[in-house]
């Protein structure tokens, strides 16, 4: 039963490692400032929407109670290197502006 565990934590871990360069490749080159304009006055399609409420949003919410807790443990080192102001706007900032301030349906924001 452990094995199995641990065969379900392990291999979805090294799956999304070995994929996120694959992700990546596409968002590395900016788009265009027109394009950019265009993909703010479109709206997305409602199946982003739902999944953007009923799965990203909960997820967002839990990454943001997380980094809250994490900050929490991490503070103290980075006060001890003079690096809280990237501890609180990785941790706490950043998840929190993508739950809350970002525009639904908008996952690339």
């Amino acid at each position: 039963m452990k094995q199995l565990l641990r065969h379900l934590v392990i291999v979805p871990m090294l799956l999304g490692l070995l994929a996120a360069p694959l992700w990546a490749a596409d968002s590395l080159a900016p788009a265009p400032i027109s394009q950019q304009a265009e993909m703010l006055h479109t709206s997305p399609p409602g199946e982003l929407v739902l999944v953007d409420i009923f799965v990203l949003r909960p997820l967002g919410f839990a990454a943001s109670l997380i980094g809250l807790g994490s900050s929490v443990v991490a503070y103290p080192f980075g006060a001890m290197s003079d690096s809280t102001d990237v501890v609180s706007q990785k941790l706490i900032q950043e998840p929190w502006d993508y739950t809350f301030k970002r525009p639904v349906g908008r996952i690339d924001y």
